[in-house]
């Protein structure tokens, strides 16, 4: 019990904060208060002493001025014994030039010579009023007595503060015992305002309490219209909007659980429907494969008998006849580099699910060039490359890419090629260009060339129309892509971009 009762009053709480501030501001105003006065007061009577103390010994040098020429003692301890009735005046003295005192508020110090070491020190000062002395009871003043810049000798008065010193007591008394009322006038108006702030504080944290425990149904009353009332309403407010909310999150949860069974099973389908589009894929590539071996061997056949026979009767019969047999032989090898072309195309896609790699594409266009070595020798081709970067890529496909673009810019160039290749930085990616000075392209072809059997050109220029199809498929394989720049007889460019691979 003991223990329970010291936690209670060791326990910090805005009740008590709210007390102990207000009487603390109470106290430490009054403190203020009282020192200020009381040092206002002591300055006032302070000063008040000084100034009358000097006013005293300046008129008693005054007045002693004609006894002092004479030499009438007997008239300076009259003026002097005039101070001795006024109870503010604790002596009065004059001296002359040397500290023998002439008369004396008390007789007995008449003939005597001044001792004190500070009323000495000023027999030696300028002629001029000053505060000689100024201590906690007592405050002494002296005025020179002088005639022609001659001092003949000082008054000296000293001012009792006992009486000062009464009446400072008397306010400091006063001022703490207002200082007490208003200390305790200003615990009384704590303890309301606590009791007021804290009866609605105390509800809140009830209603806080129920809703920790998940209680949403019971508002916290209000019991208060000021700023604690408005925050008790909007606590009252969240708690119905928390209680809407969790039954909107129960509703939401109950509808995500069923869109998580439901995305379960269409992943699962799409899973099935992958795994059976890579089934159709396979089974396609190996039809393209097998249907391009199986169509060639007719074709040969075809074409090797147009061939004989074009061999063995040109010229034997009539003009209809070898032209028959030509349009046979070269439809013939028009099919067999079509079927060529298609099993070609076919396998632009065979590594696309193999993890792609850092590929040097500077080595992948030597190799490039090493096999269109043929063709750059016989043409007289001029191919100019800068530094070429890492990316990420199949080496196969890379090889493949640069082998078709170049083949059609020499194909499609006039005498002595030139073709420039060249890479720059373009964020994540390496943008590609491959220049020539070939016959150039219309602009209105210049989207359509990359269509599987789209040629600009038509039959002018041999070709199955399939190269930039396949260089479209291969870059756009790995996320970049692929476009051409020019003009009819000003060159092309052809530019492409590939992930560039971490350095």
């Amino acid at each position: 019990m003991k223990v329970k009762l010291s936690g209670s009053l060791l326990r910090t709480t805005i009740r008590k904060e709210l007390i102990f501030g207000v009487t603390s501001i109470h106290a430490v105003l009054m403190l203020i208060f009282i020192v200020g006065l009381v040092t206002r007061q002591h300055s006032f009577l302070l000063e008040r002493a000084r100034e009358r103390t000097l006013h005293q010994a300046e008129l008693l040098a005054a007045s002693a001025l004609p006894q002092l020429t004479s030499n009438d003692l007997a008239g300076l301890s009259e003026v002097v014994d005039s101070l001795s009735r006024d109870p503010t005046v604790r002596f009065a003295m004059l001296t002359d030039a040397r500290g023998l005192i002439l008369g004396h508020t008390d007789p007995k110090h008449s003939g005597e010579y001044l001792r004190d070491e500070l009323s000495r020190k000023q027999l030696g000062q300028p002629a001029r009023s000053t505060i000689v002395y100024e201590g906690k009871d007592m405050v002494e003043s002296a005025a020179p007595v002088f005639i022609e810049n001659s001092i003949l000798g000082w008054a000296w008065v000293a001012a009792d503060l006992r009486e000062n010193n009464a009446q400072i007591a008397a306010v400091t008394h006063a001022g703490i015992l207002n200082a007490c009322l208003a200390i305790t006038t200003g615990m009384l108006f704590a303890l309301l305002l606590a009791a007021s702030l804290t009866r609605q504080l105390r509800a809140l944290l009830e209603g806080a309490d129920r809703l920790a425990h998940d209680n949403f149904d019971q508002p916290v009353p209000l019991v208060s219209s000021n700023e604690v009332g408005v925050l008790t309403r909007a606590f009252n407010r969240a708690m119905r909007k928390l209680r809407n909310d969790r039954v909107a999150i129960e509703r939401a949860r109950v509808e995500l659980e069923a869109e998580v069974i439901e995305r379960r099973r269409a992943e699962q389908e799409l899973q099935a429907a992958n795994q059976a589009i890579q089934r159709a894929n396979e089974n396609l590539r190996e039809f393209a494969h097998v249907a391009s071996h199986d169509l060639q061997e007719p074709l040969r056949s075809v074409a090797g008998f147009s061939e004989l026979l074009r061999r063995k009767y040109k010229g034997k019969l009539d003009d209809q006849a070898d032209e028959f047999i030509e349009l046979i032989n070269s439809g013939a090898i028009r099919m067999q580099n079509l079927i060529r072309a298609l099993l070609e195309y076919s396998r632009a896609t065979a590594s696309a699910a193999d993890p792609v790699e850092p590929v040097d594409s500077a080595a992948a266009l030597r190799v490039a060039l090493d096999n269109l070595n043929t063709a750059i020798q016989s043409t007289g081709a001029s191919i100019q490359t800068l530094e070429l970067p890492t990316v990420k890529a199949h080496e196969i496909a890379l090889v493949q890419l640069f082998q078709n673009l170049i083949s059609n810019a020499i194909k499609y160039s006039k005498q002595h090629p030139l073709i420039q290749i060249s890479a720059q930085r373009d964020q994540g990616f390496w943008k590609f260009s491959v220049a020539d000075n070939g016959i150039g392209i219309d602009p209105h072809d210049q989207e359509r060339i990359f269509h599987i059997f789209k040629r600009a050109h038509g039959d002018e220029y041999p070709g199955s129309g399939i190269g930039l199809a396949i260089c479209s498929r291969i870059v756009e394989r790995y996320g970049g892509r692929i476009w051409v720049e020019g003009a009819p007889g000003q060159g092309s460019t052809f530019y492409f971009s590939l992930p560039a691979a971490p350095e």
